[in-house]
C-alpha cells in the first residue's frame, strides 16, 4: 500500500496546534478520487489536494 505525505497547517494562528487545521496533499496528480478522499478522511476532512495545472 502506498504512503502519502500530508502536510498539516494551522490557519489563523502563529502557534502550532492552535489554529484551524488543514491538511495539504502535494503532488496528487494521477491519484484517484477514492485515494484522495481516503487520504483526506484519514488526515483531516478539510485536506486540499494539489495538482499541477
Amino acid at each position: 500500500m502506498p504512503t502519502y505525505l500530508v502536510h498539516r497547517y494551522d490557519a489563523f494562528s502563529a502557534a502550532p496546534e492552535r489554529g484551524n487545521p488543514a491538511g495539504v496533499l502535494l503532488e496528487a496528480e494521477g491519484l484517484s478520487a477514492e485515494t484522495t478522499q481516503g487520504t483526506a478522511a484519514y488526515a483531516d476532512p478539510k485536506t486540499t489536494r494539489v495538482r499541477q495545472a
